[in-house]
C-alpha cells in the first residue's frame, strides 16, 4: 500500500510529460504549417482548363504536336505536385511545379490556336474544292443531259454526287480530314465518269463518216425509186420522212434508254443502228402503243455481229438477240422510255403512218454530226 502512494506522483508525472511533449509537437507541427508553401492550385487548375479548351477545338487532330508537348508538360507537373506533396510541408518547395503548369497552359493554348487557324485554313480550302467538285459535276450534266450513261459511268457519276454530299455533311460537323476525303474521292470518280464518257463520245463519233453514206444512199435511194424513206437521228432525237429525195416531214422521237450503241442483246434497251424495213402495219388492238410500224431486226448484219459477240466472250452464251422493234405511238413523254422502240406522239403517228407501207426502207444512224445537243426534250 505504502508503495502504490509513493508511485502515483511519478505516474502522475508521466503521463504530464507526454502530454507536454505531444502539446510541443503540435506545436511544431502547426508552425511548420504555417511557414510551408503555398500549393499551387491556381496555376494547375488554370493549366488543367487550358488543355481541356485546347481538346474542345480539336487540338487532338488538327495540332497534334503542341498538344502532345502540353500534355507531356501536364504529366511532369502532376509528377512534381506528387513528389513535394510527398515531403514534410515545411520542407516542400512548388516553384518547378509552378513553372510546368504555366509552360502547360502556354503549351494548350498555342495548341488551340493552332488549331483553330489550320481548322480556318481547310474550311475556305473545302470551300474552294466543294465548288470545283460542283462545277464538274453541273459540267458533266449539262454536257451529257441529251446522252445515255452506261451504267458503269452512270455508278460513277452517283458515286460523285454521294461524296460530295458526305463532304459537306463533314464540314458542318467540323470534320475537315474527313470533308477532304470524300471531297477528293468524288473528284476523282466525276473526272473518271468525264473520261469514260469523252471515250465512248469519241468512239460514237468515230462512225460519222459511215452514217453520212448511209444517209446519201437513202435519200439517193429515195430519189431513185420515187417512194418513201425514213431516217432516224438518235442523237439529236428526230425521224424525217424523204419522199422522191426530198424531206417532207420530220417527227421528234424517245427511243431506248440505253440508246447510245448499237443493240446488242434482248434486255440492253438499246434502239438498233442500220438499214431496216417495215414488215407490218398494226393499229387498232394489234398493238398496245396506238399504231405500230415493225421493223425487221434482226436482219442479216445483226445476227452476224451478235454471234460474233457471243464466240469472242463479249456477250455470254445465253445471250439472246431479241427482237420486236417497232416506231410506234404513245411518245411524247419527254424521256427516252422504251425497250428499244422508237415512240412518236400519237398525233405525229397518225401523220407517219399515212406516209409509208410495209417495205418502206428506215434508215438508223447515231448522229451526223460532232456535237452533242444541249436542249433537254
Amino acid at each position: 500500500m505504502q508503495w502504490k502512494l509513493k508511485n502515483k506522483p511519478l505516474k502522475f508525472k508521466v503521463i504530464t510529460l507526454t502530454i507536454f511533449l505531444l502539446l510541443i509537437i503540435l506545436v511544431f507541427i502547426t508552425l511548420a504549417e504555417s511557414f510551408a508553401p503555398e500549393p499551387p492550385l491556381l496555376e494547375l487548375n488554370q493549366a488543367r482548363i487550358q488543355i481541356e479548351v485546347a481538346r474542345k477545338e480539336n487540338a487532338e487532330l488538327y495540332a497534334l504536336e503542341y498538344y502532345r508537348k502540353a500534355e507531356r508538360s501536364w504529366q511532369l507537373a502532376q509528377q512534381a505536385w506528387k513528389k513535394e506533396n510527398n515531403k514534410w510541408s515545411f520542407n516542400r518547395n512548388y516553384q518547378q511545379v509552378r513553372n510546368l503548369a504555366r509552360i502547360t497552359a502556354e503549351q494548350a493554348e498555342i495548341a488551340k490556336i493552332s488549331s483553330l487557324e489550320i481548322q480556318d485554313s481547310l474550311h475556305t480550302v473545302i470551300l474552294i474544292e466543294l465548288s470545283k467538285v460542283k462545277n464538274l459535276i453541273s459540267d458533266y450534266m449539262k454536257q451529257y443531259e441529251m446522252v445515255t450513261t452506261k451504267p458503269s459511268i452512270k455508278k460513277q457519276m452517283i458515286q460523285s454526287e454521294q461524296l460530295m454530299r458526305e463532304g459537306v455533311m463533314a464540314l458542318q460537323t467540323r470534320e475537315y480530314y474527313q470533308a477532304i476525303q470524300c471531297i477528293d474521292k468524288a473528284e476523282n470518280s466525276i473526272q473518271n465518269a468525264t473520261r469514260e464518257m469523252s471515250r465512248v463520245i469519241s468512239e460514237y463519233f468515230s462512225q460519222i463518216p459511215q452514217w453520212e453514206q448511209w444517209v446519201v444512199a437513202s435519200i439517193q435511194e429515195s430519189a431513185d425509186s420515187q417512194k418513201v424513206v425514213l431516217i432516224v437521228n438518235k442523237m439529236e432525237h428526230y425521224l424525217e420522212v424523204y419522199q422522191k429525195g426530198i424531206r417532207v416531214a420530220q417527227f421528234d422521237i424517245e427511243m431506248g434508254s440505253n440508246w447510245i450503241g448499237h443493240k446488242e442483246y434482248r434486255g440492253d434497251k438499246a434502239t438498233p443502228e442500220g438499214h431496216y424495213l417495215i414488215v407490218k402495219k398494226r393499229e387498232n388492238r394489234k398493238t398496245i402503243y396506238y399504231k405500230a410500224l415493225e421493223l425487221n431486226y434482226p436482219n442479216v448484219y445483226d445476227e452476224e455481229r451478235f454471234n460474233k459477240n457471243i464466240e469472242n466472250g463479249r456477250l455470254p452464251l445465253d445471250a439472246e438477240i431479241g427482237g420486236s422493234i417497232e416506231i410506234h405511238g404513245e411518245g411524247g413523254t419527254g424521256s427516252n422510255w422504251t425497250d428499244g422502240c422508237i415512240a412518236l406522239t400519237n398525233s405525229d403517228m397518225d401523220s407517219l403512218f399515212t406516209l409509208v407501207e410495209e417495205g418502206t426502207p428506215v434508215t438508223i444512224v447515231g448522229t451526223l454530226q460532232k456535237k452533242i445537243p444541249r436542249a433537254s426534250r
